[in-house]
């Protein structure tokens, strides 16, 4: 018992020092982490850059945002949080039409976490899958002029679970 107290107090101790040493940020306050740049397809070049949050909820098939609106070649960095009970993810459509194909072939794709391959000339660009509870990362460069919508590919939220971008001049 002696060696399990010692070892919580380390991690105390270890944890406390990180938190409060003078070039945290703040007083007792950690800097936030960095938003992971391995996750989902990841646009690197971040000059002019949009960030926004989007979170889904409880059992319902939808986005906090279904619009967002971008300037045409900025990056448009998407930080999603899944506080749903299920898991979705965003996928974003080069038009309309292609948002029953994709969404149909993600049926068949869930080894590749449900991002159809063979639809891939479709599709412009797309996150992890997002468990219940993940926070997942997208960036990418905002398409010319027009309206992309984007969809949710797991398991046939793709139905209900859509937005669109609008790309701006």
């Amino acid at each position: 018992m002696k060696g399990i107290a010692l070892a919580c107090l380390a991690s105390i101790l270890i944890i406390a020092f990180f938190l409060f040493t003078p070039d945290s940020g703040g007083a007792g306050i950690a800097p936030l982490p960095e938003w992971p740049e391995s996750v989902g397809r990841m646009y690197t070049e971040f000059t002019d850059t949009t960030e926004i949050e989007i979170v889904s909820k409880g059992v319902e098939l939808s986005y906090s945002i279904s619009e967002i609106r971008a300037k045409a070649g900025e990056v448009l960095r998407i930080r999603y949080i899944n506080e749903s009970d299920m898991s979705h993810n965003i996928v974003l459509v080069r038009e309309e039409a292609d948002i029953r194909p994709v969404g149909i072939a993600a049926l068949q794709a869930m080894a590749t976490d449900w991002i159809p391959e063979k639809e891939m000339h479709r599709i412009l660009a797309y996150s992890d899958l997002a468990y219940s509870g993940d926070t997942v990362v997208l960036s990418f460069k905002v398409p010319p002029p027009g309206t992309y919508p984007y969809i949710c590919t797991y398991s046939a939220h793709w139905t209900q679970m859509q937005g669109r971008l609008i790309s701006i001049e």
